[in-house]
């Protein structure tokens, strides 16, 4: 997999100036803008979406 280029910036999650990378377009009352996200934010997103599939996995079979 190939590194994502760093670039001092705006981070969407957090609201504060770091080096963040594009995670894509955001859409908002019809308009387009980029998104950007540091290492802190996107690290936290993974393990929370790792906790919750696990705990989906974890559903007694119906």
């Amino acid at each position: 997999m190939r590194a994502r280029p760093l670039t001092r910036g705006f981070c969407l999650l957090c609201r504060h100036t770091k080096y963040v990378f594009w995670i894509g377009p955001v859409e908002h009352d019809g308009q387009r803008a980029p998104a950007y996200a540091c290492e802190d934010c996107c690290a936290f997103v993974r393990t929370y979406i790792h906790q919750c599939n696990q705990r989906w996995d974890q559903r007694p079979a119906t």
